[in-house]
């Protein structure tokens, strides 16, 4: 058997590569302005849960929370119990990225604290606790519900 030549493997080559530059330039677009440009992906939202008096994210697609410990950001599926969660503070968002806490110092300033929360801060215990409770099944909730909705 004969060793291919390097020009009959570029030959080989040749018709591959040109449907894949066919393909490729039919992804091409042209804009308003009327530059060349590549069609971009659509444009696909994240919903999250702003908690801005704990400074902590839900996504509910995913059912994870995404909290600052020590200067960083952690992802986790169960907040910490030192963490409490309630409903009269939570702020729905659309957000483009996959990572809420890119802008947070902008949600921050935007959903800042609201001005009874340090009455509630000083409450009983045991009525925080249930008050997160019952934050946390709506949270559960709404990952079912969002998972039963779009059918995956």
């Amino acid at each position: 058997m004969k060793r291919p030549t390097r020009r009959n493997v570029l030959k080989g080559l040749a018709v591959p590569a040109m449907l894949g530059l066919t393909f490729g330039l039919g992804a091409c677009a042209v804009h308003p302005d009327g530059r060349l440009g590549y069609s971009s992906y659509p444009d696909y939202y994240y919903d999250y849960y702003y908690y801005p008096h704990a400074g902590v994210y839900y996504q509910p697609f995913t059912s994870d929370y995404f909290y600052r410990r020590d200067g960083r950001w952690w992802r986790t599926r169960v907040l910490p119990r030192n963490i409490w969660l309630n409903q009269r503070y939570r702020v729905p968002l659309r957000i483009k990225k996959d990572r809420p806490f890119d802008r947070h110092d902008d949600h921050y300033r935007t959903h800042a604290k609201p001005s009874d929360w340090e009455r509630d801060n000083r409450r009983d215990r045991r009525d925080r606790e249930n008050d997160d409770r019952r934050e946390r099944k709506f949270n559960t909730d709404r990952h079912f519900e969002y998972h039963r909705k779009s059918g995956r």
